[in-house]
């Protein structure tokens, strides 16, 4: 290898040199051609994908002695996964000319993520490997070549990487943990190419699926080389974060586990809401339009100060399914909270398109939230007004409304009849909505009836109140609103088949 740098250099053909060094050294590759130099986790993964050259070149192999050829990376929250997945592709055909077919459970998450974060490596990088690419929605080329590209790939149709097959072939896999399994199959047939290569990265939310077995199930585990990141492993993430989410939902939440400490976990006893669930739930598509004419509802939980939040959750209630769409944290002075959150609604409610005639607000109507409903119903709007420790429509079944909506909102979500958005929230409030969701416990009484552990026993553990969830489930209210008027009813409004 040094005998081919120092030919090329002799030529003064330093692009050539620079490609025979990045070919071994992916850490010089990252410093000195993208000027981002690796953490220490992915100073390796690259390393054990640049060991099968080093074996070609017969340099001795650093980490990946075996040479396999399939790499499955655990991580926490916000380690650097997509960074780390556009350092690779740079890489992989800056040292090749390679086809790179990237896949997620959303192609919008490889537009609005990986996409950004390979043209700011671009930029970054030296002047003479800026000139070489161009980047369009869908495909980056190199060399304006078609067979010299990465492409962008949804995996919502196996068809989709069946077709890719290249003598320099790469597969990039994001939120691994989230691509349908009948996906697959079509990677498999296409790693058969001499030369190809697969990295799936994702957070260990499932205990099941090729992305656990590939760090979990004999007879699978053995083909992968498997990096499992932990937060000491990472400069990116904050300690403070760290500390803040173990205190607020304890060190066994499952959430904790898994989006803090990158563990494979499993769900805690009584626990209602399965994490795999509601993550499965935000990385699939949201199934076609049924042709109806959705809802708009905005639910609101409404502190009356100290340390709970105010939260805003919108989401469109179709015929057949429900979008979660908007999800907002406030935080009011208790003086001025009823105008304040009644106007911060009125906001929302205009902002995402809102019919004042067709489309409603719910409200829980205790303490300052009582003040908010009847101001909105005021200024003309249709209100449920939400009371989560009356009596449920069916007091036989469930102990409470509040049981009631989280017993709901738990069918739906787990029969995928609820989706989230892509832009239904930021990422590190994604993570305390889950923990939330998850921190949330089923009680078992002797009379048979469903009932939940109530946010007073909660804060008695010193479990956070779940305002996230509890505004969520408040999209499955059990009141219709009829202007400054609410009549009861034995169905969750648009979603009667539930009841």
């Amino acid at each position: 290898m040094q005998a081919l740098i120092n030919e090329a250099l002799k030529e003064e053909d330093y692009m050539a040199a620079a490609v025979y060094r990045s070919m071994v050294d992916p850490d010089w590759f990252a410093s000195e051609i993208i000027n981002m130099p690796n953490d220490k986790w992915q100073s390796e993964l690259m390393n054990a994908i640049a060991d099968i050259h080093r074996a070609q070149f017969n340099i001795p192999t650093l980490y990946n002695h075996n040479l396999l050829n399939r790499f499955s990376i655990a991580a926490f929250h916000g380690p650097g996964k997509t960074h780390v997945m556009a350092k690779i592709a740079h890489w992989w055909n800056f040292i090749h000319k390679g086809r790179i077919a990237c896949t997620a459970p959303k192609l919008e998450q490889l537009k609005t993520r990986l996409w950004p974060e390979m043209r700011k490596q671009r930029m970054s990088a030296m002047p003479f490997y800026k000139g070489i690419m161009s980047i369009d929605r869908t495909m980056i080329r190199w060399f304006g070549d078609e067979d010299w590209c990465m492409i962008a790939e949804s995996a919502a149709q196996p068809d989709n990487l069946a077709g890719h097959h290249d003598d320099h072939m790469l597969f990039l896999v994001d939120e691994a943990s989230g691509v349908d399994e009948i996906m697959w199959p079509a990677i498999e047939g296409a790693l058969s190419t001499h030369g190809a290569v697969l990295v799936i990265i994702g957070n260990p939310i499932r205990t099941t699926g090729e992305f656990w077995a590939s760090h979990n199930k004999r007879g699978t585990k053995e083909a992968y080389y498997q990096i499992k990141i932990k937060p000491e492993d990472s400069p990116r993430i904050s300690k403070q974060w760290v500390k803040d989410m173990v205190r607020k939902y304890g060190r066994n939440s499952p959430i904790v586990k898994c989006r803090v400490f990158g563990e494979f976990i499993d769900m805690e006893e009584g626990q209602l809401l399965n994490p795999n669930w509601i993550e499965k739930q935000r990385l699939l598509e949201a199934r076609d339009e049924d042709g109806s004419i959705p809802k708009l509802r905005i639910s609101a939980d409404i502190a009356d100060g100290g340390i709970d939040e105010t939260i805003f959750h919108a989401g469109l209630h179709y015929e057949s399914y429900v979008v979660s769409i908007k999800q907002i944290r406030k935080s009011y002075n208790t003086e001025t909270a009823v105008i304040d959150a009644a106007d911060d609604l009125e906001v929302m409610f205009e902002g995402l398109g809102g019919r004042k005639d067709q489309d409603e607000f719910v409200v829980d109507s205790l303490g300052v939230g009582a003040g908010t409903a009847q101001e909105l119903i005021k200024r003309g709007y249709l209100v449920v007004k939400y009371k989560g420790g009356e009596q449920s429509s069916q007091p036989k079944r469930w102990r409470c409304k509040r049981v009631q909506s989280y017993m709901v909102s738990r069918d739906a979500v787990r029969d995928g009849l609820h989706f989230f958005g892509h832009n239904f929230c930021e990422d590190d409030d994604w993570e305390d909505f889950l923990a939330q969701c998850c921190s949330v416990k089923q009680k078992y009484s002797s009379d048979r009836i469903e009932d939940l552990m109530t946010k007073k026993e909660m804060k008695a553990e010193g479990i956070k109140s779940p305002d996230m969830a509890d505004a969520w489930v408040m999209q499955y209210a059990t009141k219709a609103a009829v202007g400054a008027q609410t009549i009861e009813i034995d169905t969750f409004g648009d979603m009667g088949s539930y009841a």
